[in-house]
């Protein structure tokens, strides 16, 4: 509700519409643009997660098993089937039989996961030594995310800023100058900053964890939605145990870039207009002098932008002709009878919006379509 927002999100909003950007009454909407309210599933300061909206209420049941501390090492191909699934707990491995097998691991590990077991680029896999058992082209391929950077301040009175109520309540949804892709933009206030991680000074963490962050300012968040740059995920080697390599590419095409620039300059603005004026002292990032110079500014935007942590489509669906898809539309991986992929990889393109709630029906579509099935 506006009448619990804080004063830097006040300030948001006002300088948006001054801005002639338009009223969202519901970023719920498929067609919602401007700025407004941003919906958030915290009721009460508590996210709903999978865990919460899914695993609490199935713990109780007799065919279902839970398993903390695993490690999936490989999946054992058997012509064209999974047979098992290995996997290491506390130094000790072993083998769980499946006649269906479902990877639920994201858009980093499922890769891995795959190529380890001989799925994936053949070439890639025979430079490390793993048999290629299932020639798949677009694992690890094809990842995309949403891009962010950041427009910081310090602020008059540190002590202003309200860090009990919700840091994040309005957004602006826009698009970008001469954009093909429809709301492609998304901007918000934070409206705090902290050094470190910002859940450090949240009520609920201890006092220790609490001392490692401090409160610096405020921020504008800006995000790319909608972008172009695609990177990758490969093997370091044939060792489970080996992280593998992650090529996030960000901001790789001119596209992309001038997006982020054009978002910044925005956010820039709009901290250092007269909305804000009571709270800002002044705008620490980025400096006048990266601001004044495109090409200096263009590469401090490819060093600074960040992961938004809405990693997707490294397994992507597609159809059979398309080397580079690697599920079918009922979700199973390409060659292999019973292994189903249930999560944000499988995306041909990232969303418009966060990724949560989209993966989860995801997940709710191949329990239906297994469901029918049987």
């Amino acid at each position: 509700p506006r009448d619990q927002w804080t004063a830097p999100q006040e300030g948001f909003y006002q300088a948006c519409i001054d801005r002639d950007f338009g009223k969202a009454t519901d970023f719920n909407l498929p067609d919602a643009t401007g700025v407004g309210a941003f919906p958030c599933n915290n009721p009460n300061g508590i996210r709903v997660s999978t865990s919460l909206g899914y695993l609490t209420q199935s713990r109780h049941r007799m065919n279902f098993t839970l398993r903390s501390n695993c490690t999936v090492t490989r999946l054992i191909v058997d012509k064209n089937r999974i047979s098992a699934v290995e996997v290491e707990s506390g130094g000790d491995i072993f083998r769980v039989e499946a006649e269906t097998v479902i990877l639920s691991a994201g858009s980093l590990a499922n890769p891995k996961i795959l190529m380890l077991s001989g799925i994936g680029p053949q070439d890639n896999l025979m430079s490390f030594g793993i048999k290629p058992l299932i020639n798949l082209e677009g694992v690890g391929k094809n990842l995309q995310d949403h891009p962010q950077n950041f427009v910081l301040a310090k602020v008059k009175n540190l002590e202003s800023l309200d860090t009990k109520s919700p840091r994040l309540q309005v957004g602006l949804r826009y698009t970008s100058q001469d954009s093909t892709l429809t709301d492609d933009m998304m901007m918000w206030m934070g409206s705090y900053a902290v050094s470190g991680d910002y859940r450090d000074i949240l009520p609920l963490r201890d006092s220790h964890s609490r001392a490692q962050a401090q409160l610096t300012g405020i921020q504008i968040t800006i995000s790319l939605y909608l972008g172009t740059s695609k990177g990758s995920v490969v093997l370091k080697s044939a060792n489970p145990e080996d992280k593998p390599m992650v090529n996030l590419n960000l901001l790789a095409t001119e596209s992309d870039v001038n997006k982020m620039e054009e978002g910044v300059r925005l956010a820039s603005e709009i901290m250092d207009s007269s909305y804000l004026e009571d709270i800002v002292d002044f705008r620490t990032s980025p400096a006048n002098n990266i601001l004044g110079d495109k090409n200096k500014f263009h590469e401090w935007l490819r060093s600074t932008t960040t992961t938004g942590n809405h990693l997707t489509s490294t397994c992507s669906m597609g159809k059979s002709s398309d080397k580079f898809a690697v599920v079918d539309e009922d979700c199973r991986v390409f060659g292999v009878d019973n292994l189903y992929i249930a999560d944000a990889s499988i995306m041909p393109d990232t969303v418009r919006a966060n990724t949560n709630v989209t993966t989860m029906m995801i997940g709710e579509r191949l329990s239906a379509f297994l469901k029918g099935s049987e």
